[in-house]
């Protein structure tokens, strides 16, 4: 299903400042095994659309009145009842050629979700490497990693192996937002704070989070 904003359920923006210090994005799947306890042969299987996304991110020391904004975001998020956007900041332009204008590049076709491959138009005919491994993009609300080179073809049509799986079914058309790509965030604990000492800075856990589905 894909996700609705409401139902006491919204997007809380983040502070501006300070910029994050750290930041790791996470893939996690569900996969099951079972190996013969004679000739060790394992069969596996692993779960279309169980795979999902985790991280976390920390700030550096920052005085009291630049942690009053984190501290009142933190309050806003209602622990895990609200979600937040963000994107790795190191991966906010393609390593790929196809850093082309916004909304040209477009899902082509309709897709089923739970897929592992999406199919876009718009490229720039026969462009080789328009997207590189680990290149980031957004479809809709969510973020994508880019698994294999991406090359176009005669009729700038290409095909993209996606990290997470595709979450919503599509109709053909949906735009693709390659540049400041981010996803959408939900905390992993309802307990959340900072800690301020005597010089007045304060410093705050690491922040984890997870994919909102």
């Amino acid at each position: 299903m894909a996700f609705q904003q409401g139902n006491g359920c919204d997007i809380v923006p983040l502070p501006e400042l300070p910029g994050l210090k750290e930041i790791s994005i996470d893939k996690n799947d569900s996969v099951s095994d079972s190996a013969s306890p004679y000739t060790r042969v394992t069969q596996v299987q692993w779960w279309p659309g169980a795979d999902f996304l985790t991280g976390s991110f920390s700030l550096p020391v920052m005085p009291m009145d630049v942690w009053a904004a984190w501290d009142a975001w933190q309050g806003e998020m209602r622990g895990r009842a609200n979600v937040f956007q963000l994107g790795h900041p190191l991966r906010a332009l393609l390593m790929g050629t196809g850093n082309v204008a916004a909304g040209a590049i477009t899902v082509r076709g309709a897709h089923s979700g739970r897929g592992i491959v999406l199919h876009t138009a718009g490229w720039t005919p026969n462009a080789v490497g328009v997207m590189l491994p680990g290149d980031h993009f957004q479809l809709g609300l969510r973020l994508h990693i880019v698994g294999r080179r991406v090359d176009a073809d005669a009729n700038g049509f290409a095909d993209i192996y996606v990290y997470p799986t595709l979450r919503d079914a599509l109709v053909g058309g949906e735009p693709l937002i390659l540049h400041d790509a981010q996803g959408l965030w939900r905390l992993a604990s309802n307990v959340r704070g900072g800690s301020t000492d005597v010089s007045h800075l304060t410093t705050v856990q690491v922040v984890k989070f997870e994919e909102a589905r």
